[in-house]
């Protein structure tokens, strides 16, 4: 491909777009996606691809049929009201592309097309034309198909034409999926896309049989081919695991380089234990000395533990909440909703029974009157308080600690990752617990939340009621 205008100092990727496509264009691709680079560009990826489908015979079209037909153009008329009534006409202006298979005819309808485009629509010409079948005034006809014309249309090219994947993209008002495309295919045009830097070795491209990056994207942007499309899609899959997969275990070897605070266990433990009305479950135990482990650890435990609803998480944070309290740190429980932290905080305090007078847990949350919630940061910022619960308001910089060693967080996926940062952030590298009640299938959670170690409360506590897993298909209950 041909290097165009862009100056070859500038990485490839990070070209400006100004420098490949006409001033209009780049400014529609920032205001409406902030896309500014070739990069920003081809990182727009579609987000499905569509076959325009086999030629059509014109005496097998059907109404909702999507159909790609191969015909010469008879007429070309457009009824423009402005033209009649002025200014007064304000209904959009409608041209309608009569097309012939040398025996039937079929109308093309377009509302307010471009007079550059209907200037390539030519009485005389054969083109291909693709669309959904629809019927007016008892007549099929096509509204706003895709077409191509070509000079001299030969078998080959019709079917290139017609079985071609068309890429989908996300789009916005001002900038229709056509437009992406077609800036996309002006872009590939004029780089080189072998110069797209590649990530990963050779051997290891070659071992898997993956496609060079700047070939894969190109690929995935416009398929030639099934084949060449069905490479593509599975060689940037195959990058996008690899990175993922790359980024988490770098990210888990980075915490471990991390200081945290060693949080050994008590006698506060203890007596919850003993105090406890009910047997803890074996998953409860195992959970809890996995986590036991990790608080004992010299660098930050990153642990989830997911259950179903009544499983017992709150009760496995709870023990975790008490060693941390054991060494005078604190342990703040996030929740994603004022109602949900209040029932947080009612069972810890009922749990806790004559230890809460010693441990002092407050609530903190944005419904609280001013006296309240001043009284309740005051206890967390003086240490006072050894475990916090509370809502989005524990993100205000109003709120302190003093020693926070335990940051847990319930219902996880409510939160962003840096909602969750920004509360790490206001102790000395705490440890962290995510709980959660969605079901996640254990490879997706090793692929996922590789950087983290994922425990499972698979059995429900003496008493309470089993859960009931039911599938309802969509078409039935939408």
């Amino acid at each position: 491909m041909a290097e165009g205008r862009a100056s070859s100092a500038i990485p490839i990727m990070e070209r400006p777009l100004g420098s490949l496509l006409a001033e209009s264009t780049v400014k529609k691709f920032k205001k409406h996606l902030s896309i500014e680079t070739v990069g920003d560009l081809l990182w727009h990826l579609p987000r499905r691809h569509y076959r325009r489908g086999d030629l059509t015979d014109f005496s097998e079209l059907k109404v909702d049929d999507f159909v790609t037909v191969a015909a010469r153009i008879a007429s070309v008329q457009t009824i423009d009201p402005r033209e009649r009534y002025g200014p007064r006409g304000r209904k959009p202006s409608r041209t309608v592309v009569t097309i012939s298979d040398g025996a039937r005819t079929l109308d093309l309808v377009f509302f307010n097309m471009p007079k550059w485009q209907r200037e390539k629509l030519r009485v005389g010409e054969s083109g291909l034309f693709s669309g959904t079948v629809s019927s007016f005034n008892k007549k099929l006809q096509l509204a706003h198909p895709e077409w191509e014309v070509f000079d001299d249309l030969d078998a080959s090219q019709q079917q290139s034409w017609a079985t071609g994947l068309v890429p989908v993209y996300p789009a916005k008002k001002g900038l229709t999926s056509i437009a992406i495309r077609v800036a996309v295919g002006k872009v590939l045009e004029q780089i080189d896309v072998d110069r797209i830097p590649e990530l990963l070795p050779d051997a290891l491209r070659s071992e898997e049989g993956l496609l060079p990056f700047g070939r894969a994207l190109a690929a995935y942007h416009v398929p030639t081919t099934e084949e060449e499309f069905e490479a593509a899609t599975s060689s940037l899959k195959w990058r996008e695991a690899m990175l993922l997969q790359t980024y988490l275990v770098t990210m888990r070897e980075f915490n471990k380089q991390i200081a945290s605070t060693t949080r050994p266990a008590g006698d506060l433990l203890t007596r919850f234990d003993q105090q406890l009305r009910f047997e803890l479950t074996d998953d409860q135990r195992r959970v809890g000395e996995s986590i036991g482990a990790d608080l004992l650890r010299a660098h930050p435990m990153n642990r989830l533990v997911q259950g179903e609803v009544g499983s017992g998480k709150t009760v496995v944070a709870l023990r975790a909440m008490l060693q941390v309290a054991q060494s005078g740190g604190q342990s703040v429980m996030l929740a994603p909703t004022e109602v949900l932290a209040s029932q947080h905080f009612t069972s810890i305090v009922r749990q806790l029974g004559d230890l809460a007078q010693e441990l002092h847990p407050v609530l903190i949350t944005g419904q609280q009157t001013a006296g309240e919630r001043r009284k309740a940061a005051l206890a967390a910022a003086s240490g006072q308080s050894r475990i916090i619960v509370g809502t989005h308001a524990l993100f205000s910089d109003r709120t302190s600690f003093a020693d926070l060693g335990l940051v847990v967080i319930d219902e996880q996926h409510r939160f962003g990752v840096r909602q969750r940062e920004a509360l790490r952030s206001k102790g000395v590298s705490p440890h962290t617990l995510l709980l959660t009640a969605t079901p996640i299938p254990r490879t997706v959670a090793m692929t996922a939340f590789g950087d983290l170690d994922v425990s499972e409360l698979r059995t429900m506590p003496v008493g309470r009621t089993p859960i009931a897993t039911h599938v309802v298909p969509e078409l039935r209950e939408p």
